[in-house]
């Protein structure tokens, strides 16, 4: 029963995630300037309403799955467009036995591996924060506008790569 929630969710906050990227157009409601001043947080928790560590955590465990997919230098330009990297990156739940042995099927997934891994850690750490994994589809697009306003539209794409 566990794993067929577990794959129901994966599927729930992969769909979620391709949805949020590939619509893109407003991000934020054009309200860019708003979101640059109040910080990430800031931004996640007035307009999604959740609490401040939920806020952290789901943006930290984005932001790691991203990690894992950009090279080095990238990820440095996403860092310096979104203050407290380190602080978001530390909040997001650690993985569970299950995620972690998710990201070693590389040999029967293949070139996806790493993404399934991702998504699996994403959804499980949406649900230790108190939050359902589609949740994450709702932050995909805060994440994407506030990293546009304040990294401009490179940063936003490479999020939006990492997250395909």
């Amino acid at each position: 029963m566990k794993r067929k929630m577990l794959k129901l969710s994966f599927i729930s906050v992969f769909i979620m995630l391709v949805n949020a990227c590939s619509s893109m157009p407003g991000l934020n409601g054009g309200n860019e300037a708003s979101m640059s001043t109040m910080g990430l947080v800031g931004a996640l928790t007035e307009k999604l309403g959740v609490t401040n560590s939920q806020a952290m955590g789901g943006a930290g465990a984005l932001l790691g799955m991203a990690k894992k997919s950009l090279s080095s230098s990238e990820f440095a330009k996403v860092s310096e467009s979104i203050p407290g990297m380190d602080s978001l990156l530390a909040a997001a739940p650690k993985a569970t036995e299950l995620t972690e042995k998710l990201g070693g099927l590389g040999a029967v997934v293949g070139e996806n591996a790493d993404k399934l891994s991702g998504l699996a850690g994403v959804a499980g750490s949406f649900s230790k924060l108190g939050l359902s994994p589609d949740m994450a589809g709702k932050f995909v697009p805060e994440i994407l506008g506030y990293a546009k306003s304040n990294g401009g539209e490179e940063v936003m794409n490479m999020l939006k790569g990492a997250w395909k």
